[in-house]
């Protein structure tokens, strides 16, 4: 059974700096700043473990074999990508004037990484989006969603 929450919220976002992530960061903004709480934000680095990469073009999966000197180059450039991902949300959070830490997470399973990070913060809400950057990518791997929804202890609040 998940906690009920009777004081100020401790507020977990997971972020992967998407357009939809983007909506979970103004939602845990407003929640932050309505109820005077803290908000931290996670990250999740899901760096394939070997040059084969999932890469999804507009609709469809394709598999992409790398050599080694175009892996090492995609995972500086993946690197990248999350710590100024991770920044912008971060600074937007500080912008409205909320206490807030970023971390990131170097996990191959998104879901477990975050229901897990949310368990051990002692967080009373872990504020998500719905869907990511492909819908054709969870019917190979599964929904992230799904997996925070049926996986986590912590009350999950999902941003449409």
């Amino acid at each position: 059974m998940k906690r009920r929450i009777d004081n100020v919220p401790k507020i977990l976002l997971g972020y992967d700096g998407s357009e939809e992530g983007k909506k979970a960061v103004d939602f845990a903004t407003d929640l932050g700043v309505k109820f005077g709480a803290p908000v931290d934000v996670v990250t999740v680095l899901n760096i394939p473990v070997s040059p084969e990469a999932y890469i999804g073009v507009e609709g469809r999966v394709e598999v992409s074999v790398l050599s080694s000197e175009a892996y090492s180059g995609a995972e500086e450039e993946w690197e990248r990508e999350v710590n100024k991902a991770m920044d912008s949300a971060v600074q937007k959070l500080r912008s409205n004037g909320l206490r807030t830490e970023g971390k990131i997470l170097d996990q191959t399973n998104v879901a477990v990484a975050l229901a897990s990070e949310a368990e051990k913060g002692a967080y009373d809400i872990l504020v998500i989006k719905s869907r990511g950057y492909e819908r054709v990518r969870n019917l190979v791997r599964g929904s992230v969603t799904k997996g925070i929804v049926s996986g986590s202890k912590t009350n999950v609040l999902i941003v449409r």
